[in-house]
Order: C-alpha cells, then structure tokens, then sequence
C-alpha cells in the first residue's frame, strides 16, 4: 500500500486554500478546519497514514488544528483571501518567509495527487455547517461535549479517527 509523508499543518492548509482559489470556490477558517479534518481522515483510511502532522483539537464547532485556526482566525467567518504570513521569530528579529507548502514529492504517485484532489473539491462542495454536524453526530465529538464546553476535551489522535472512520463508513464523505 502507498503511504503518504506527513506534511505541516500549514502547508496542507495552504494547499487546500490554493486549490480553492483555483476554482473560483470561497473557503471560510471554519470550512477549512473540517476540510482539514475529513482529509486527514480519508487519508488515514485510504492509505493508513496521516497527511498532517500533529492532533486536531476537539472545540464547540469541531475538530480544529490550532495552528492554522490561529493563523487565519483574524478573517473571522470571511473568505481567507491570501496566505498566512510564514514568520520565523529568532532572538527578537522577525523573517517573513514564503507560505508553507506541500511537499510535492508526495505526489509522485499520480494516484495520491488526484485523490487529495478529489477529496478537497467534494469537500470544498459541501456546506461548511453540514460538515459541523457531521462531526458533532460523530461519538468521537459526542462523547466529549461535555470537556469540549469546559476546553477539557482530548484531542483526537490519528488511531481514533482512523479507527473510527473505519468502523462508521457512512462519515466517509470523500468517496
């Protein structure tokens, strides 16, 4: 089986926003977060590894990667129009760095590109709100409501999700 090299948050969130940009569709922080969430999922169970390194936090809307919720958290609920500056902080002085991207060597497998693709344009497709309730339906999130509202909750890890998605084909979105 074809495995994927995990990337940064931010370069799998920029490539989601670039792709989005491509094809004249608008994305939200919010619809990125579950775009992010059910990619990683698919991912997962598509080819048992994780394009995006680190956890999603579970929060009141869903799951979130916090590092790219805090990188496009001052657009609100409006379209992310650009990038998110890349800055590096050393000893006080501040570099702007170009965006994070992915690392295109993943896709030298023509399958894997076309799927991530495919994934992200039947989620871009989707309601973000409707991708909200598919997480909240989800035990995953369920079971920790009550932590999520007091910001006590787990986050998720990468086995749960795989597992879970697994065993409830009907959240595979992606297919």
């Amino acid at each position: 089986m074809t495995t994927i090299e995990s990337q940064s948050p931010m370069a799998v969130a920029n490539y989601v926003i670039e792709h989005a940009h491509k094809h004249n569709q608008v994305i939200t922080n919010l619809h990125l977060q579950k775009i992010l969430y059910f990619l990683q999922a698919a991912t997962l169970v598509e080819f048992e590894s994780p394009i995006i390194k680190g956890d999603f936090s579970k929060w009141n809307y869903g799951p979130v990667m916090r590092e790219v919720y805090s990188a496009y958290k001052d657009y609100g609920s409006a379209p992310i129009d650009d990038f998110a500056p890349n800055i590096d902080i050393n000893d006080g002085d501040w570099t702007i760095n170009e965006p994070q991207k992915i690392d295109t060597k993943i896709f030298a497998d023509e399958n894997i590109k076309s799927f991530i693709d495919n994934t992200i344009s039947k989620l871009l497709s989707m309601n973000a709100w409707k991708l909200v309730d598919l997480t909240h339906e989800q035990d995953l999130w369920k079971n920790e409501e009550a932590k999520i509202v007091y910001h006590s909750a787990n986050d998720y890890s990468n086995s749960e999700i795989k597992q879970y998605f697994e065993k409830n084909s009907k959240y595979q979105i992606w297919k």
